[in-house]
């Protein structure tokens, strides 16, 4: 099954409201990811950048039908491609290489620290089909350790999170000269669309 993403859109949300060990999950009928707003889990803290093969830290947001949901709700059916401190360029290029990227059972997620009406208004800009999560106050930055006080902005950042929760890749910025594709089936042992394993 391809990923459909959540329609979402909500205000921030502080960690103390967020139900620890609550999981709703909503339709799978939702077919457009639009903007989420999150918040830390109950007693997250700020963090250096995980490494491979650590678990990625997990994060909670609400829908724009006010159901919670974590990182693990998306890890249920695909991979995850999460990036952070993408350009609208940026942006488009992900929804370039979406399809292929679900092809290999992995779901784009980008965090971009704007506000949800600014959010949406980019998914419509650049029609984008995957999950744009609005974290305007960096909670979810500062958990994978890519958070700029300084500039209250997140440094451009992607991690390659399997089903099983742990991070198989991590790097700077978001132009892989290979594209996402190839990158993603490298760091996911998987061939790339067209080719065999053995290829």
């Amino acid at each position: 099954m391809f990923f459909s993403p959540l329609i979402t859109a909500g205000l921030l949300a502080a960690a103390s409201l967020s139900p620890a060990g609550v999981v709703q999950t909503p339709s799978s009928a939702r077919t457009n990811a639009i903007v989420v707003s999150s918040s830390p889990r109950t007693g997250s803290a700020a963090t250096l950048v995980p490494e491979r093969g650590q678990e990625a830290p997990d994060f909670v947001y609400q829908s724009h039908d006010h159901l919670w949901q974590n990182l693990h709700n998306m890890l249920e059916e695909h991979h995850i491609l999460l990036v952070f401190g993408a350009t609208d360029a940026e942006l488009a290029r992900l929804e370039a290489d979406r399809e292929p990227l679900q092809s290999l059972g992995i779901a784009p997620v980008a965090v971009v620290t704007t506000r949800d009406s600014d959010a949406r208004r980019t998914v419509r800009t650049l029609n984008l089909g995957y999950s744009l999560l609005a974290d305007p106050r960096g909670a979810i930055g500062e958990q994978y350790g890519v958070r700029e006080a300084a500039v209250a902005q997140d440094r451009a950042m992607w991690f390659m999170i399997d089903r099983a929760g742990a991070i198989r890749d991590l790097g700077e910025g978001l132009a892989p000269e290979s594209g996402w594709q190839a990158l993603a089936s490298q760091a996911l042992s998987a061939p790339a669309s067209g080719t065999t394993a053995g290829e």
